[in-house]
Order: C-alpha cells, then sequence, then structure tokens
C-alpha cells in the first residue's frame, strides 16, 4: 500500500486523468439508465410455477389486483350507481385492465323449487327504490358478495380492478396505473379522502415511488448530513468536500457499471446511492484524520500524507474486502432483485475503497498544509472525543471483567428476544402506520373481508369429472376442511354456486344431501344457472367441467401465510381425495411466500458465508488465528442486538431485515478492523498499556467520527414511510453503535485479560 501511495502521488495527473475517462464512460453509460423489470422478473424469474400461473390465469383469471374501496352509504340508490358505474366505464377502458367486479355485479340467486332466478342486486334496488335497505341486508348476508363489496356496516363497498396477465409488465407502471383508476373515481365525483387502496399491485406501485424518493430526496439529505457532520467533527471544510468528491465518483462508477451490465434497473438497487455514499464517506473520513494525526506528530506534509495511506491504506483494504464479502454474498440468494443489490453494493465498496486511497492523497497534495488538529475551534471537538476516548479506554483497563460481564448480560437479553423474530415477505406492510397505504389497509380490515386470496385449482383427471356426485361430495368436504384452517376467512367456489341453486331448487333434498347426489342433476343446475341469467360461470369451472377454481381469502396479506395456507391446502387435499383428484395451489402472492423460503435460506447461507469468510480474512490479517476467531465476538454482537431488536419490537417484520444484517457485518467488522490491526503495529513497538493507548490514539479516533458518520448518515433515513429504508436509519445504526462500544470497550477488555494476544 505504500508503493501504491508513492506511485499516486508521483504520478498524480496521469491518475487522475485515468480516473476522469473512467468516470466520464460511467457517466455516459448512466444516460443508458431505465426502470423497467417486472415483479416476475425480480421474484419470479423463470420458475416453471410462475409459467403455470400465467397459463391458469389465462383460464380462471388472475389475482393481479387492485381494490378500491369508498365511503358510500348510498351506493345502491339511482344516483350512487350511476356516479359507480361513471367511473368504471373509464376504468374498464384503461389498456392494462382485464376486468372490473363491483356492487354493481353482484349476482342474487333465488327459486321457488320450480324455477330459478338470477339477477343484479343493483338492479333490483333501481327497479324498487323503496327496497334498497332490504336488498342491502339481503346483500351483506350472501357469502358469496357480502363482505366482498359491502362492508359490514353497509357503509361503504369495493371494487376490484383485475389486471391483464402481463408477465413483463414493469412495476415502475403500476403508481400511474394506480392513479389512472383513482382519477376517474375523483372525476365521478367520489371525494377523494373517500377512496382507499389495497393489494399487492397497489403496494408494489406504492413501493416504486419510493425509487425516486431515495434518488430525489433521500440522496440529497443524506449528502447534507454527512458534509454537516463531518464539518461539526473537523470544524473546517476540506475534509467534507474531499469526502463528497470521492463518494459522488463513486456513486457515479457503481451505476454506471450495472447500467453497463443492463440498462434497466430494479427499484432495490435505487438503495445503493445512498448507502455507497455514507460507506465511502467513512473510508476518506478515516483518511483524512490519519493525515492530521501524522502531521501533528511532526511529520512533513508529504511524508504525513504517505504514511496516512500507507497505514491506513492498508487497513481500509481489509475492511473494504470485508464489506465486499458482505455484500457480495447476496450474490448467492437466488433473487434477482437481491443479487443485483450485492452485486452492486460489492462493485460500489471496491470502487470507493480505490477511490478513497487514490483520490484523497492526490487531493491532499493540492492542499496547503492544513492546521494542527487541536488548534482553534476544532481543538474542542477534538478535545470532546478525546476524553471520551479516554473514558472508553480507562474503564476496560480498570474493569476489563465487568466490561465483559455487561456485553454478556445484554447478549443474553438480545438472544432472549431472537425467537420472538417473525419474517414476512409482504408488500403491503412495507410502510409505516402512518403511511396512507397502511391506513386504507386498516380501513380495509375493519370493514371487509380479507384483501388477499389464495388459488386452488382442482383437476378431476377427465371430462366432466366434476360432475361425478362422489367426487363432488368429496369437495364439499375438502371446502369444510378448508374454514376450519386459521387466517382462512371464507372459501368459494363452484361447490357453493351449486349448494345455493340446489338449496332454491330442492329444499327438502337439500336438508338431506346438501350436494345433489347424481351427474344428471349437476349438469342440469349448471345449465340453469346460465339458461336464467347467471354470469361468470368460467371464473369458476373450464368448459369441458374437469378443472375448477376454488377461491380461500386470506385475514393475513403475508407471502409467507399465504404460501403456509397454500400447503395446508395440499395436505387436506392428500388426505380427502383418493381418486385421482389433483389440488394445485397457485396465485402470485403464494408463489412469492413459497419461493420466500428458499430466498429467505439464500439469505441465511449469505450472512453465514459472510461470517466464516470475515473470520478467515481477520486470520490473514491478523495473522492469528486465535485473534481472528476471538475477532468475530465484537462483529457478532451486532448481529444478536439486530434480531434482538425485531423481536422485541416487531411482531412481524419484513424479510429485507436479513440484508441490514448483512450490511450490518459488512460494515461493522471495519471498526474491528481498524483498531486490531494498528494495535498489532504498536504492539510490536511497546507494552501491552501502552499499545492500547497509541492504538486509541491513532485509530479510536477515527473508528469514533466514522461511527458518528455512518450514523448520521443512514439517520435520514427514518423520515421515509418505506420498511427497508426505515430499517437503514434505526436498526443498521443500533448495529453499528453496538459494533463501536465493543471495539472500545470489549476488544480492550479482552486484550487486558490477555484473551487476544497479537
Amino acid at each position: 500500500m505504500n508503493a501504491y501511495a508513492r506511485f499516486v502521488v508521483g504520478n498524480r495527473w496521469l491518475v487522475l486523468a485515468i480516473c476522469l475517462v473512467i468516470t466520464g464512460l460511467a457517466g455516459a453509460s448512466l444516460t443508458r439508465a431505465t426502470f423497467g423489470t417486472s415483479i416476475g422478473d425480480q421474484i419470479l424469474g423463470d420458475k416453471p410455477e410462475y409459467d403455470r400461473y400465467q397459463e391458469l390465469s389465462e383460464v380462471f383469471g388472475n389475482d393481479e389486483t387492485v381494490v378500491v374501496g369508498l365511503d358510500d352509504p348510498d351506493a345502491l340508490t339511482a344516483e350512487g350507481q350511476k356516479r359507480l358505474r361513471a367511473a368504471l366505464e373509464k376504468v374498464e377502458k384503461l389498456p392494462d385492465v382485464a376486468r372490473v367486479e363491483s356492487l354493481l355485479s353482484a349476482q342474487r340467486i333465488e327459486g321457488d323449487g320450480k324455477s330459478l332466478k338470477v339477477t343484479a342486486y343493483a338492479d333490483e334496488a333501481l327497479a324498487d327504490p323503496a327496497r334498497v335497505a332490504e336488498i342491502k341486508k339481503a346483500l351483506q348476508a350472501d357469502e358469496f358478495v357480502g363482505e366482498l363489496f359491502l362492508s359490514r356496516d353497509g357503509q361503504r363497498h369495493a371494487t376490484i380492478v383485475e389486471l391483464t396477465v402481463n408477465p413483463s409488465r414493469p412495476v415502475e407502471e403500476l403508481p400511474h396505473l394506480v392513479d389512472d383508476i383513482t382519477a376517474h373515481f375523483v372525476a365521478a365525483g367520489y371525494a377523494p379522502d373517500s377512496i382507499h387502496r389495497v393489494g399487492w399491485m397497489t403496494a408494489a406501485g406504492e413501493s416504486m415511488r419510493q425509487v425516486a424518493f431515495n434518488l430525489s430526496v433521500l440522496l440529497p439529505l443524506i449528502a447534507v448530513s454527512l458534509l454537516i457532520c463531518v464539518w461539526i467533527l473537523f470544524r473546517r471544510f476540506w475534509p467534507a468536500a474531499i469526502s463528497l468528491a470521492v463518494a459522488a465518483v463513486g456513486v457515479v462508477w457503481m451505476v454506471g457499471f450495472l447500467t453497463m451490465i443492463d440498462p434497466c434497473i430494479h427499484g432495490l438497487v435505487s438503495l445503493t446511492p445512498p448507502v455507497m455514499l455514507v460507506v465511502a464517506f467513512s473510508d476518506v473520513v478515516h483518511l483524512c484524520s490519519a493525515y492530521l494525526k501524522e502531521l501533528e506528530d511532526g511529520r512533513e506534509k508529504e511524508a504525513a500524507i504517505l504514511a496516512s495511506a500507507g497505514e491506513v491504506g492498508r487497513a481500509c483494504f481489509w475492511t473494504s474486502a470485508t464489506t465486499f464479502v458482505g455484500f457480495g454474498s447476496m450474490i448467492t440468494v437466488p433473487d434477482n432483485s437481491s443479487r443485483t443489490l450485492g452485486l452492486a453494493l460489492a462493485f460500489g465498496v471496491a470502487s470507493a475503497l480505490l477511490l478513497a486511497v487514490t483520490l484523497a492523497p492526490i487531493l491532499f497534495t493540492f492542499m496547503p498544509e492544513p492546521k494542527p488538529l487541536r488548534r482553534g475551534v476544532t481543538g474542542k471537538a477534538q478535545a470532546g472525543l478525546d476524553r471520551l476516548l479516554d473514558w472508553f479506554r480507562n474503564t476496560a483497563r480498570r474493569w476489563p471483567r465487568r466490561v465483559i460481564a455487561a456485553f454478556v448480560v445484554v447478549a443474553a437479553i438480545a438472544g432472549a428476544g431472537v425467537p420472538l423474530a417473525n419474517l414476512e415477505a409482504d408488500f403491503s406492510n412495507r410502510f409505516r402506520d402512518d403511511h396512507p397505504l397502511s391506513i386504507d389497509n386498516k380501513w380495509f380490515e375493519e370493514h371487509f373481508a380479507g384483501t388477499n386470496s389464495l388459488e386452488l385449482f382442482v383437476d378431476s383427471g377427465e371430462k366432466n369429472g366434476l360432475l361425478d356426485p362422489e367426487r363432488f361430495a368429496l369437495l364439499n368436504s375438502y371446502q369444510e376442511r378448508l374454514r376450519a384452517l386459521p387466517n382462512v376467512d371464507s372459501v368459494l367456489s363452484l361447490v357453493d354456486l351449486v349448494k345455493r341453486i340446489h338449496e332454491r331448487m330442492a329444499p327438502q333434498l337439500a336438508l338431506k344431501t346438501p350436494v345433489p347426489d347424481s351427474r344428471e342433476l349437476l349438469a342440469q343446475y349448471l345449465l340453469l344457472f346460465e339458461s336464467s341469467g347467471g354470469e361468470d360461470l368460467d371464473r369458476l369451472v373450464d368448459f369441458e367441467r374437469r378443472k375448477m377454481r376454488i377461491g380461500v381469502r386470506l385475514g393475513s396479506t403475508g407471502a409467507r401465510a399465504t404460501a403456509a395456507a397454500g400447503l395446508s391446502a395440499h395436505a387436506e387435499a392428500a388426505e380427502i381425495f383418493s381418486d385421482g383428484t389433483e389440488v394445485e395451489a397457485s396465485g402470485l402472492v403464494f408463489l412469492v411466500g413459497y419461493f420466500f423460503e428458499t430466498i429467505f435460506q439464500g439469505q441465511r447461507r449469505g450472512l453465514i458465508i459472510t461470517c466464516f469468510v470475515v473470520m478467515l480474512m481477520m486470520m490473514v490479517g491478523l495473522r492469528s488465528i486465535r485473534g481472528g476467531f476471538l475477532s468475530m465476538i465484537p462483529n457478532l454482537l451486532p448481529l444478536l442486538m439486530l434480531a434482538g431488536a425485531v423481536g422485541y419490537c416487531f411482531d412481524e417484520v419484513d424479510s429485507d431485515v436479513l440484508l441490514i444484517a448483512i450490511m450490518a457485518i459488512g460494515i461493522g467488522v471495519d471498526d474491528t478492523i481498524h483498531f486490531l490491526t494498528r494495535f498489532r503495529v504498536e504492539s510490536a513497538r511497546r507494552n501491552q498499556e501502552e499499545a492500547v493507548r497509541a492504538t486509541f490514539a491513532y485509530s479510536g479516533r477515527g473508528i469514533l467520527m466514522t461511527t458518528i458518520i455512518l450514523v448520521a448518515g443512514f439517520l435520514p433515513c427514518l423520515i421515509s414511510g418505506f420498511a427497508i429504508n426505515f430499517m437503514l436509519g434505526s436498526l443498521l445504526p443500533l448495529c453499528l453503535i453496538t459494533a463501536l462500544l465493543a471495539d472500545v470497550l470489549l476488544v480492550p477488555a479482552m486484550i487486558r485479560l490477555g484473551w487476544m494476544k497479537l
């Protein structure tokens, strides 16, 4: 690293020219960047189960829906229906809309034993306005449409907008589609505050709004926060300016690299510029701190530049290498979005290191020699840091056993919260409680049945196989078992339609046999339904009467809960059917939850790989197997604190928290490396106590300042309503502070007791 520093300083104009060319190429590549990935590309990729889902969707429809709820007690009146029809006519004409179901399409089935009558509740209300209240009560009691289209109190109603089957539909188009749907309701006369929107498509679209927020609001805010923090710590402008310049170039390199590989960038990658900016700042601040310390120790300017670049650069190499491994481990996750994020951050960390040890020393040479670190107003800030560092060092030196005992107690408390952690993949709950989408979700939970559905498809194996009365009776029993499963709100299918017709046409027989007991009667009922004005039979059963769809409405919108319900449905089917009847679970939410377990295992595997490789790298960097092994104790504590905080503070947390864990180990290990590599150098020169003192004086300040800067950089993420951003602003700083305390208290205490020898 010393030789590299001398080369860079000695050939600064050539190096700057090379950096300028690379930056220009990266900037040119940025002009090709677009946001155009689909949900299938991000999560499900080329999995055959997703292809099968699309095939079934072509026949029975799909669950890619936007659900619009309306505060409207007069929905069934003539004026209310006119307003609703005006909105739906516009919505149905939108290119991405396949069909719309609402209060207007709710069907009522009546019969007197001789004839069957299928009418629309809305048409009845128009024909006899005096019976609107009575019709509304009948609609509320209807198990098919009651809590689906009309709220429990009858004062609100919902519309389900089903989108076309389009696996390549960009997620980035969803916000505009949801806005267009909403605009048509507003244009029809509904007040904006009376409109509530939920569903996975709505949540996915809202997630994309965070892309613009991350780049247009969060990134500049983080940059300003970092600049202010660095200025407060140094009380001079040049460290902040150099840090920002180097970090900005690193961001351009990283995003330019990604767009060279693939110009279509998914939304999660919008997190990389803010994260990259913060990480790059920390490397440069270490160099600035070391440079000022070398000057304070009496070195000439050029010697101080080379010494700081050599000493800190070596530590920065190992810190960046471990961070590279941490982020790079995301590539092992079988999820395109995680892989792209890992690739982006890994490249970003590598380029941040290279730029820090390249550009910072060059920029130092162009500057006049800075004032001493502890002169003027700067001295006050540094004196405060010195007092804090002295307190850490003296506490670890005087009471090492008490320090270790305190960490053991904290670790035990955090460990007790780990089993309470519940990870879920739920687009609808990826927002804070005060976010409009979360408020709308609570509104729906209060007034309607669950908005999430599990799609079950039954294949009898033969034409007209569903008309077999014995199989039909088994299907009825199967559905009763499904209704008894936890988290199931309702179960509706062809069986329920036939039972309804059976009750109307043969009430006495229905008391004895809930479902028809002959093939002929089953066929007659289906024919009678269609000839009596019944609609949408094709949504329940195919033309050959071989396959049918069972819609299961769930109380939870979580993908893991949906997948668990689907697996339970499979298990129940295996016990019920022994005649070759097959039951297949599908649906977008189910598939996401089903493959989430694979993603979760990949994320956990990535975290384990990160910890193992970091330990090996620490052993090599410290040239000590024992030291490398023990160095993982302060690095694993932040992960334990993270898991404990998740268990204690959240009933359910998004699975993206595992990305926070990987970032925590990748970034948090930096402090340990800086401390121990410097301690190893100082141990060769002096006794243990003096070596620890010198380590605190040289690296301790950089560790403390970079932690403050990292925390300050991530804190602005707290203003975001998005879960992953909020976790970056809360849980990641918790991990970084834990890592700092472990490195300046626990590590010196272990050294004091002779446990860690280098």
